[in-house]
């Protein structure tokens, strides 16, 4: 376990040069030059996956400035926006230690304590993946009787409301952390199904990639490949998930069926829209964000009137 950890990008990097190595001899060994005039002119629905996305992110600021509001920090629209998408300057952090990139600016320019921050991003993290599991339960619920997706989903996010409710009424330690009731809140129940709306925009997004090279693809198999894809790569402990998400992604897409030769471009295709496009985004806005003075030296630099009292 240690070596794992001393090492974690060392081996991430290698399993993603080997996910890469293998889906290249795929693409190599077919018909390459097919499977490159067909990506080459999926420019409109790659930039329809990357529109998607970004209403995705958008909907996750929206839904982290939501719970932020609730422990009192209001950063605004424009600095909370840049705030926001600096958390994306960590993604490749293992164990989504990058998300307290935003915790630190916040704390820094002012705005809020760093443990109040803390506790809005473990929320979103945790009612994100519950988010997906309700994804999950509804898609499968739906294939086995269709009125049951929605109970299904509502019953895994209504589940984990009422437990998470109950362990602040029992656990010294998480009632000393949130408010009481704070699970219970409509603007917390709100978030959490939300954030399943994500999840769904989400599989439209590879929907909308890997439609066209398979000929019978469903709906339902994007919508359970999208959320189960984050599982995975938190689950991995690898940075950002390198070599294991890869790894899954070409697995689940040669189960539907996905030629041999797209298999590279597929993965790479989805990855680069939902993971690598937003870390240069991440550092940009933190860069915009460093430009900013320190909540104390803003105070200092602060003209003062001795004649005011």
């Amino acid at each position: 376990m240690t070596f794992l950890k001393r090492h974690r990008f060392a081996i991430a990097f290698a399993l993603l040069a080997v996910a890469t190595i293998f889906g290249l001899y795929n693409l190599f060994s077919s018909d390459w030059r097919g499977a490159l005039r067909f990506w080459s002119g999926r420019g409109g629905a790659l930039g329809g996956a990357l529109a998607l996305q970004s209403a995705d992110v958008a909907l996750d600021g929206f839904l982290w400035m939501w719970l932020l509001s609730g422990f009192g920090i209001r950063p605004g629209v424009r600095r909370g926006t840049m705030i926001f998408l600096s958390g994306f300057a960590g993604l490749l952090l293992p164990a989504q230690l990058g998300r307290l990139i935003r915790s630190e600016e916040i704390a820094r320019l002012g705005h809020g304590r760093f443990s109040d921050a803390a506790k809005a991003e473990v929320v979103l993290v945790v009612v994100s993946g519950v988010a997906a599991f309700a994804l999950m339960a509804g898609v499968f619920a739906g294939l086995w009787r269709g009125w049951a997706a929605l109970p299904a989903a509502a019953g895994v996010i209504g589940g984990f409301l009422c437990c998470a409710t109950v362990a602040l009424r029992v656990v010294p330690r998480l009632s000393s952390q949130f408010p009481p009731h704070y699970f219970l809140r409509p603007s917390t129940i709100a978030v959490a199904c939300l954030a399943v709306v994500g999840w769904v925009i989400n599989g439209f997004c590879l929907f909308l990639i890997l439609r066209g090279s398979v000929s019978d693809l469903a709906l339902w198999q994007t919508l359970l490949v999208a959320p189960s894809n984050m599982l995975v790569g938190a689950a991995s402990g690898m940075p950002g998930g390198l070599g294991v998400v890869e790894g899954y992604l070409g697995t689940m897409f040669h189960s539907m069926n996905v030629p041999g030769e797209h298999l590279a471009l597929a993965v790479a295709s989805f990855r680069l829209i939902t993971f690598w496009v937003w870390i240069p985004a991440g550092w940009l806005a933190l860069t915009w964000l460093g430009r900013l003075p320190d909540a104390e030296e803003a105070s200092g630099d602060m003209p003062t009137n001795d004649h005011v009292r």
